[in-house]
């Protein structure tokens, strides 16, 4: 019988590109246990979670509980298997493609909190994730975000998952 899973919320950093792109990065830090728990075990734990529901169309959106929207999708048409097993490079690769949308990065101070948040994890990621476009699960104001981009970061070490949001809206 395997063990429940756990995941617990812990932290939340915001990304404001501040150059009119009204691209930002939105990164939510989870612990969870058993720390022997499947990568797929673990997903299924951050689709439960209320955190995880989150419509990303407002400053304050991460506070309230959409109950059944996350970002442009439907909760109840993402599951695990709706994510990508990627690599680090490939992980990068995503992140300098959104952050230099139109031939247009981000300032430098931006590019470094970048950097410092959200790569610099994919270096301790025993696995990354990145959830696939799923145009059968929008919902109706799904066209409010641009670009929308889902990386997830399980790293066993300490037991935690980072997810990293990146959309323009």
């Amino acid at each position: 019988m395997a063990a429940e899973i756990s995941l617990a919320f812990s932290t939340r950093n915001f990304i404001n590109f501040q150059d009119r792109s009204y691209r930002w990065v939105v990164s939510k830090r989870f612990e969870f246990t058993p720390p022997i728990a499947s990568d797929e075990e673990i997903l299924a734990a951050l689709i439960e979670q209320r955190e995880y529901r989150d419509q990303y169309t407002s400053e304050d959106s991460h506070e309230h509980d959409t109950g059944t929207i996350h970002g442009p999708y439907l909760i109840e048409r993402i599951s695990p298997a709706s994510f990508d097993r990627i690599s680090a490079r490939e992980a990068n690769e995503t992140v300098e493609s959104f952050c230099n949308l139109n031939g247009v990065p981000p300032p430098g101070p931006i590019q470094e909190r970048v950097a410092a948040e959200v790569r610099a994890s994919f270096a301790t990621a025993n696995t990354l994730y990145r959830l696939r476009s799923l145009p059968e699960a929008t919902h109706e104001a799904s066209f409010v975000l641009w670009e929308y981009c889902e990386i997830v970061v399980i790293c066993r070490s300490d037991s935690s998952l980072l997810l990293h949001v990146m959309a323009i809206d």
